[in-house]
């Protein structure tokens, strides 16, 4: 199966050079790889953290705020596998070097772990590439998977990734997973090495109440009313909000696209480059169309919708819930710990339809929740002083 894998990603290669010529993306892809890593082979001083996109990098910034917090003149190596998290962090990243991940070819992997010479590597959540994972293992290098799930019917667990299962299980040095479950299915397959610890993006959010940025049109714009801040929308969630507009008639909306390119199908409220405090009160929604404000708009909501839930799935949850907000999402969240113990808690509610989002809304806008949310925040924050503990015993 390795030898197969490995055929596989020489037609992926192939498949993204012809595809680069038309697609934005897959000439990033090879773009962003063509810049060369320093050699650090001399140096044992430098701690990797490899992140498949933005998400997870969240996920990591509180681990990477205590590698940094050390002082221990350890140098800090931030990898991706995407664009997406590549590109939005180039420029403002936590740590001192900032890369892509080579594509998983071996000639190629094993160059570039020779060049780099971590210490050690931390995985956060996903990526396992099996090629990495054996350079790794080659040259004794502890390796541990941070944050993440596994869940029963976890592709690891199939009979199609059993081999890769054989790679994960002798490379990671050690798992500290985000819940019991995980623990669990873990060890149905013969892997013990493994600590709870929780999900660190439970720190992350509450940092960020912490360093919330002021916007001060935001508040002229929300007046007496109450306001809802949809977070990451997709079209399918748009349509639905706007249900929700019309049968709220004083309700104030900010509308966060998921990507600028959405902006695209949105033709109705007012964006917030043309927004100014003498117009912002004659509108009731308001259009983001710019990134980095998402977090800090929050504060202002009173309930939050988060988009995604129609999609691939639902997107962050946290960054709103941490400002003591409760959520609405749409239906594809179940594979989300978070968003189960939202709807376990009963301060989120999932909706599949118009109805259940006006529904739901006004259930959630006539409760008093504010403190049982932050609670919920508290006691599951912490993951990330677990983490290094766990590394410092």
């Amino acid at each position: 199966m390795l030898f197969l894998y490995r055929i596989s990603l020489r037609l992926y290669y192939l498949i993204l050079h012809l595809a680069s010529f038309i697609n934005p993306k897959a000439k990033q892809l090879l773009q962003g790889r063509k810049k060369d890593i320093p050699d650090f082979s001399n140096s044992k001083k430098l701690v990797w953290v490899h992140c498949a996109s933005l998400g997870e990098y969240e996920q990591a910034v509180p681990i990477l705020k205590k590698f940094i917090a050390l002082k221990e003149q350890k140098k800090v190596l931030v990898t991706f596998s995407s664009p997406s998290g590549y590109l939005n962090k180039k420029n403002d990243f936590i740590g001192d070097y900032i890369y892509y991940l080579p594509l998983d070819r071996k000639s190629k992997m094993e160059e570039f772990i020779h060049r780099v010479n971590p210490e050690k590597v931390f995985l956060i959540k996903y990526e396992f590439w099996p090629n990495m994972l054996l350079a790794l293992n080659k040259k004794s290098i502890p390796v541990y998977s941070v944050s993440s799930v596994f869940r029963k019917n976890h592709y690891l667990f199939k009979w199609y990734g059993s081999w890769n299962l054989k790679i994960v299980a002798n490379s990671i040095t050690h798992f500290l997973v985000q819940d019991q479950q995980s623990k669990i299915n873990l060890a149905d397959n013969f892997i013990t090495n493994v600590s709870v610890v929780g999900d660190t993006r439970y720190d992350r959010a509450l940092d960020i109440v912490k360093n919330k940025k002021k916007i001060d049109i935001v508040p002229k714009f929300k007046g007496n009313n109450k306001l809802i801040v949809c977070g990451s929308t997709w079209p399918r969630d748009v349509e639905l909000i706007l249900h929700l507009s019309k049968a709220n008639p004083n309700l104030k909306l900010i509308i966060a696209p998921h990507e600028l390119k959405h902006l695209e199908k949105i033709n109705f409220g007012i964006r917030l480059s043309q927004a100014s405090k003498e117009n912002i009160e004659l509108h009731k929604i308001l259009i983001i169309d710019s990134i980095g404000l998402l977090s800090s708009l929050y504060q202002y909501a009173d309930i939050a919708y988060i988009g995604g839930g129609f999609n691939k799935g639902i997107h962050n949850t946290l960054e709103a819930i941490s400002f003591g907000i409760p959520v609405l999402f749409g239906p594809k969240y179940k594979k989300f710990i978070e968003a189960v113990s939202i709807i376990e808690q009963e301060i989120g509610i999932s909706v599949n339809n118009k109805e259940d989002l006006l529904e739901g809304y006004n259930h959630l806008i006539e409760q008093v929740l504010a403190d049982k949310i932050k609670l919920f925040c508290s006691k599951n924050s912490g993951a990330s002083s677990k983490i290094m503990d766990f590394l410092q015993a």
